[in-house]
Formats: structure tokens, sequence, C-alpha cells
């Protein structure tokens, strides 16, 4: 795992507890990313909103038993999971969606898994007809705003030394 994700997970654990702190914490995934694109979407009021994002899939089982007591576990459901970046953030970051691309297929699309600190897991919605509808088995999650990823991307594009 990356040294910048560690140390920023190391500085989450070590906020002691209280009220005030509960809200500063942020969780943390690991996903086997298959895409990293830019996307756009349209809200209720017609406003454009553009981010980065890391697409993921994963398969999420459960057994069920029938009237029978017989244990099932053929109940698999492939869901997706989209780590979405802000382009607020990036801008903050003062990196550009195709440099972020760039970075994350180089390194990790379809070759390798990623941990990354996040903010709460939501679900997907789709805007059309003027209707919000929930987007079955799709989940999105943003990158937690106070991680610093030029630091991370600048841990993986330092050269490598020879001994």
């Amino acid at each position: 795992m990356s040294s910048a994700v560690l140390n920023y997970i190391e500085k989450n654990t070590n906020l002691t507890f209280s009220f005030d702190n509960q809200f500063k914490r942020f969780s943390y995934i690991t996903f086997f990313p298959i895409q990293a694109n830019s996307s756009n979407d349209i809200d209720e009021q017609g406003k454009k909103t553009f981010w980065f994002q890391l697409v993921s899939t994963y398969k999420s089982t459960y057994q069920s038993i029938n009237e029978l007591g017989e244990v099932s576990q053929d109940n698999a459901t492939v869901k997706t999971l989209y780590v979405k970046f802000p382009m607020q953030y990036l801008l903050d970051q003062k990196l550009t969606a195709d440099k972020v691309r760039k970075f994350f297929t180089d390194n990790f699309v379809g070759k390798k898994f990623i941990t990354l600190p996040v903010g709460e897991e939501m679900p997907v919605f789709e805007f059309k007809n003027n209707v919000r509808n929930i987007v079955k088995n799709c989940s999105q999650v943003n990158i937690d705003e106070n991680f610093d990823l030029q630091v991370f991307i600048n841990e993986f594009e330092k050269p490598k030394t020879t001994k």
C-alpha cells in the first residue's frame, strides 16, 4: 500500500474520539479498477456536473434457505462501484482529468488493487424525463476531499533508484 495512503489513514486513526471529530473521520476502500474515465450528469435543476471516476465491479453473494431448510448460495449479484473525483477536487489539487486518467490507467486499471480514503457510500441516480431514478446494483463514493492525490501520484512517478 502507498505510504501516502498509510500516513493518511494513520492520521485519521489518531483522531481522539469526540463528537466533532467523528465528522472528520473517513472510510477507505480497496478495490480493483476496471476503468478510468471522465463523466458528467445533469441534475434536476439542469446544472451539468463533471467528475473523474474509477469504475470497479464486484460480486455480492448471500445465502438463502428454502422451505426444506436447504441452503442455497446461488444468489450472486454483480454490482458496480464508482469512485468519484469531483472536478473541483482536481482543480484544488492542480491536476487535470487527463493526467489522473493516464496515471490510474498506467498503474492500476486492470493491473492491481488500490486503497483510497473515501466518503459515505451513496446510491447512483439518473435523471430522465424529469424523474430521478435509482440505478440498480450501483453505488458511488467520493474521494476524501482532504486526501492529497498529488503526493500519492508523485510517490508512483518518482524515478526508481537502482542499487
